[in-house]
């Protein structure tokens, strides 16, 4: 620029701030107006003059005006060196620079590289200059000769617009990224519902490029299997639809679609903003949830099991019809049932701590067991219970206490019971197994009867000695006391004769009656068994001498001493041998005593039947159950009787003790 042309229009007489910049007067330190405030420093400002003089003195007014100046420059190439190098705050660049590129060029490639305002000052003001100048986008035009204050406030006015535009662009950036990091589909709408913006998710929701759809009716992109418009434009309220099927070029996918109106500052409807929520799988993840249930509740309440949800403290909150009737009350009591109500409170108290258990870190999450049940209507029944936490109830350390801290609850016929603090439900099954049990009592009477008399059979005698003739240990000074008791062994004499002469009937309803003659003298705690055969084996409870089993003995004898009438009508005679051993006083073990009663029955045998006899322990010989069976006379070819024919009445024995 020549410094002539900004001579010749200088005013003479101005003030200090109307002096042209290139006047001689003296300056006067402006106010720090060139205090950048967000960086609490003074703004950096370049300059780019191709004449030196006058960008000194431009220097220099600048710099008392609270500017920095960072750079100089007179070409075009330097400047853009500076410019990148030093990152002024703004640039005053002069149009006509030395060099092959002028300001404008220079401005142009800077602004290329970074965002550093722009103003020119230039003596040009011709429309092709201020138009070539004008697409470097400047942020102030000024023209040679221009006063001080002029500049000063093209600086300010500059300076501030460029913190502004930053402001605005990282607000930009912020909402920008927002949008693009959000998953949900987001579209602006304008008034006429053509589309403004348009996010990625949107973009890979509804399969479609941004650039292709700007300015496009939303309708033509959102299409809906139900056929109903997307929205309705200018919505004065923010709204929300339900899940509908949206049709992309993907497929259906279900979306919530919500809508929220976009004003401006005057708060004028401008548009609006809708935002689509990908929620396929989610009602995918509800209807399977909604089938499982219905599964659930139709296997809950056509299952022939009885199923209830119970609380931890015994209430039970539903019940299918197969628990119904087990309760015995249909519909169930306003009152709701306790499940101490269906038995006794014992009953309750097992059942009480195995719910307690459930709920408890450490214990199985089910629980297995059968027990005694009483409907509300008084039917009892037995029961298999099956009980287990539903999933999600939370688990609970095991209180201090047992019981600690729960409120009592009426039971049954006003009994306390103690209920426990819930954990969560439980899935209550029960399953009535009365027939079960009553099967199980028929083959356990079987198993341990015989069929013919009634009376227990040997296995079930064995349990029975096992239990009440304990051996003796290896400690002598078991403090446990031994009740005695009285072992007999008693086998019937002159039985073979009826079976081989009046048949196995006959034979059969000999052994009853003996059998029922025998229950008839014993008392309710003695024992009775058939062994085998003809056999029997009698425990005595309480009985410590020879003298009181001798007495029973007796008894035992005389009642099966008497005539027996067959079926037939004839009367028979039969008769009794009967070996005693006395516990602990002989043996402790059960089949020690055993041998000792069979030895004493069998040489009461030979010493000619009908007798009872105890064991002696000093005895010289003991006659073995062979040798009697060799020995004894044949009942049938004795002269001395027949038992098979009817007879007198036997006169009473003589008993050897």
């Amino acid at each position: 620029m020549s410094s002539g042309s900004t001579r010749d229009t200088r005013r003479q007489g101005a003030p200090d701030d109307d002096v042209p910049m290139h006047a001689s007067a003296p300056i006067r330190p402006g106010p720090p107006g060139g205090l950048d405030a967000q960086a609490g420093r003074p703004s950096r400002l370049m300059i780019v003059e191709d004449e030196a003089i006058v960008a000194l003195e431009m220097r220099v007014q600048l710099e008392h005006l609270g500017f920095e100046v960072c750079a100089q420059a007179d070409t075009a190439d330097e400047a853009v060196v500076l410019a990148a190098a030093r990152q002024p705050d703004l640039v005053l660049m002069d149009v006509v620079l030395k060099g092959p590129r002028d300001g404008i060029e220079a401005a142009r490639r800077i602004q290329a590289r970074q965002a550093t305002p722009v103003i020119y000052l230039t003596a040009f003001s011709d429309p092709a200059t201020v138009h070539r100048a004008a697409q470097t986008g400047p942020y102030g035009y000024l023209t040679k000769p221009y006063q001080l204050k002029e500049l000063r406030a093209a600086i300010d006015v500059a300076l501030c617009k460029h913190r502004l535009e930053q402001q605005l662009r990282a607000a930009e950036r912020w909402f920008s990224s927002t949008l693009r990091c959000v998953t949900d589909a987001v579209l602006a709408i304008d008034l006429g519902d053509r589309l403004h913006f348009i996010n990625p998710a949107a973009e890979r929701l509804l399969g479609c490029a941004s650039a292709d759809w700007q300015g496009r009716p939303v309708s033509e992109l959102l299409r809906y299997a139900d056929g109903l418009p997307p929205g309705t434009t200018g919505a004065p309220t923010p709204q929300q639809r339900p899940a509908r099927r949206l049709l992309t070029p993907h497929g259906e996918r279900a979306v919530d679609e919500s809508r929220a109106p976009i004003r401006d500052e005057h708060g004028r409807l401008i548009g609006q903003v809708c935002a689509l929520r990908d929620v396929t799988e989610q009602v995918q993840a509800e209807a399977a949830l909604r089938a499982s249930e219905s599964r659930f509740r139709g296997a809950f309440e056509q299952a022939p099991l009885g199923m209830a949800l119970v609380r931890p403290d015994g209430h039970i909150e539903q019940a299918n019809a197969a628990m119904a009737q087990l309760l015995g009350c249909t519909p169930p009591p306003p009152g709701g049932v306790h499940l101490g109500q269906l038995g006794s409170a014992e009953d309750w108290a097992a059942e009480a701590g195995r719910l307690q258990r459930l709920g408890h870190t450490g214990h199985p999450d089910c629980a297995q067991y059968e027990r005694a049940w009483q409907g509300l209507d008084g039917r009892q029944r037995w029961v298999a219970v099956s009980v287990c936490r539903l999933p999600g109830a939370p688990l609970r350390a095991p209180p201090a206490g047992a019981q600690a801290g729960v409120q009592a609850t009426a039971g049954p016929a006003g009994q306390a019971l103690q209920p426990l603090p819930p954990p969560g439900t439980l899935l209550y099954q029960v399953m009535d197994i009365s027939a079960r049990k009553a099967d199980e009592g028929r083959l356990s009477r079987l198993a341990s009867r015989d069929m013919l008399t009634g009376l227990p059979n040997r296995a079930a005698m064995n349990e029975t000695l096992l239990q009440h003739c304990r051996a003796r240990t290896d400690h002598a000074d078991d403090p446990t006391p031994r009740l005695p008791h009285a072992l007999m062994l008693l086998d019937l004499d002159h039985f073979k004769p009826v079976n081989d002469r009046h048949g196995h009937a006959a034979g059969d309803a000999v052994l009853a009656e003996a059998a029922r003659r025998m229950r008839s003298v014993l008392r309710a705690s003695d024992h009775l068994a058939r062994w085998g055969g003809d056999e029997f084996v009698l425990l005595l409870h309480g009985v410590a001498r020879a003298e009181q089993a001798t007495v029973v003995g007796h008894k035992l004898l005389c009642a099966l001493s008497q005539p027996i009438r067959l079926p037939d009508g004839q009367d028979v005679r039969i008769g009794a041998s009967i070996g005693v051993a006395l516990y602990p006083q002989h043996a402790s073990r059960p089949s020690r005593l055993m041998a000792l009663a069979d030895a004493a029955l069998y040489r009461g045998k030979a010493a000619g039947r009908d007798r009872c006899v105890v064991h002696e322990p000093c005895a010289a010989a003991e006659a073995t159950p062979g040798d009697v069976r060799e020995t004894a006379p044949d009942p049938i070819t004795s002269p001395s009787a027949d038992p098979a024919l009817p007879v007198p009445p036997h006169p009473e024995s003589l008993h050897h003790v």
